[in-house]
């Protein structure tokens, strides 16, 4: 599990990778044009070993710096590029509103359309 950091005259608060990734997954379901998180056999890999990337999430954090991948399967009808647009921005959104953090970039991977 990785933390996002912010120290202050109390004391530190940290927040983790899961939280990020539960957060991203949450917008993602409720976005209009996505059907559902999705991911491969091989981003499914590192989460039987560690739990990162389940339910097609993958948050990383590198000096404080969070970059998130998602794996999502689209509506059939939904213009894939605005769907993704909206993701990214609402994704970044989100996090900062409830955590405080600005997030990096938003990697969206679109692998099946839902018919």
């Amino acid at each position: 599990m990785e933390f996002v950091e912010f120290k202050n005259k109390l004391g530190s608060i940290r927040i983790s990778d899961e939280l990020i990734a539960d957060i991203a997954r949450d917008v993602a379901l409720s976005t209009d044009g996505v059907n559902k998180m999705d991911s491969s056999f091989v981003h499914r890999i590192p989460s039987v070993i560690n739990f990162e990337d389940a339910d097609g999430v993958r948050v990383s954090i590198r000096n404080n710096e969070v970059v998130i991948g998602l794996y999502i399967s689209v509506k059939h009808g939904k213009r894939i590029p605005e769907v993704a647009l909206h993701l990214q921005e609402s994704v970044k959104e989100q996090i900062l509103k409830i955590t405080g953090i600005s997030v990096e970039a938003v990697h969206v991977n679109v692998e099946d359309i839902i018919f």
